[in-house]
């Protein structure tokens, strides 16, 4: 049975089941997309969107790493987290935009009919290149369109969760665990009071996690400095909870626990973008310490203010553990939380149901 608890400042959502261990399926990154929606009725191309995006969902990858991944599903697995860009989105228009959203959940939630499907706020779940209309003003594209979410994916989420409405930051209670989804794409004073909130709402949960889309620590040689808004500040009260952040967007797998004073932070970083799945290619480090990541980064970002600002932070830290793998190698990851509290992560890479890795988070 589901209870649901509305609180002043924020929504949760009490999902009660009698099993006291329980796993949870996670996706990173998928990137759903389809040329009908960047086209014209003419056949013209209408806006700029991603071929090798098109070309994946074209040849069902993603649908071979879906089947796969309902195949460890049971009843102990209470909902799916889908960690962001869920869509590719730069769809032309709004109502282009809105209707990926919709086919594209639909298309994941047939592979998982009898579990929910959660996700949070994605860069590119608002991506746009167009002006907007809203309220009947014209605003102009920033990029960002946050108002389509709000009225199509969002009551998605909600149908989920058996409610009427829901905001694009929200939190899930789960045999006393604490699932919160933070959206990095709208006012961050208004995300970090909801965390705030949430938090101090909370204070004798068994486990906290962070569902974020854009990472709190840097661990992107691609992007080092692409992390959440007041990332540190984040990171501080995350870390006296010792939290669990669980978030995507690097399309690489990572694992970095640092030390905050007395307490432990954990982030795990997961990808599954289709292309990359069951490709028979060696799973394996990347780089195993800070000083190996740095050694990596790439291109234009090497010297950028934001990622000079990324080392600076990380050089700042305590690091238990660092661990970047091979961009080439995705998938799906199965969490498992148990009754004592520990958790632990399973990432398969391919169809042999055995994981390519096991670590553990706490």
């Amino acid at each position: 049975m589901q209870k649901i608890i509305i609180l002043i400042f924020c929504s949760l959502f009490a999902l009660q089941l009698s099993a006291a261990d329980y796993r949870v399926l996670l996706l990173g990154d998928i990137h759903y997309d389809h040329l009908k929606y960047h086209t014209s009725a003419e056949g013209k191309i209408i806006s700029r969107y991603s071929k090798v995006h098109v070309a994946m969902w074209q040849k069902k990858q993603p649908s071979a790493l879906f089947t796969a991944a309902a195949r460890q599903l049971d009843k102990d697995v209470p909902f799916v987290l889908q960690l962001g860009d869920f869509i590719e989105g730069c769809g032309a228009t709004p109502d282009l935009r809105a209707q990926m959203m919709r086919d594209g959940f639909n298309a994941v939630k047939s592979h998982f009919p009898n579990h929910k499907l959660l996700a949070v706020k994605g860069n590119h779940d608002i991506r746009c290149d167009v002006d907007i209309t809203v309220n009947g003003k014209v605003k102009k594209s920033n990029g960002r369109d946050n108002e389509t979410y709000k009225k199509n994916f969002l009551p998605l989420l909600a149908k989920e969760l058996g409610h009427q409405e829901i905001k694009s930051n929200y939190s899930v209670l789960h045999n006393n665990d604490l699932y919160i989804f933070y959206d990095n794409f709208i006012y961050r004073k208004s995300s970090f009071n909801f965390l705030q909130k949430t938090l101090a709402a909370y204070p004798d949960v068994r486990k906290i996690f962070f569902i974020t889309h854009t990472p709190v620590l840097p661990c992107s040689t691609y992007q080092p400095g692409a992390l959440l808004s007041n990332h540190a500040e984040i990171a501080k009260l995350l870390a006296s909870r010792n939290a669990i952040i669980l978030a995507a967007h690097t399309h690489q797998i990572s694992l970095v626990k640092v030390k905050i004073g007395s307490n432990t932070l954990t982030q795990f970083v997961s990808s599954s973008i289709g292309r990359f799945w069951n490709r028979g290619k060696k799973f394996e480090p990347l780089a195993k310490n800070k000083d190996e990541f740095y050694s990596k980064f790439t291109g234009r970002f090497v010297n950028a203010p934001k990622t000079l600002d990324a080392k600076k932070y990380l050089d700042s830290l305590n690091i238990e553990e660092f661990t970047l793998y091979n961009a080439q190698v995705q998938g799906f990851c199965v969490m498992k939380v148990s009754d004592s509290g520990s958790v632990e992560i399973e990432f398969y890479n391919n169809d042999s149901n055995q994981p390519a890795l096991v670590k553990k988070l706490h």
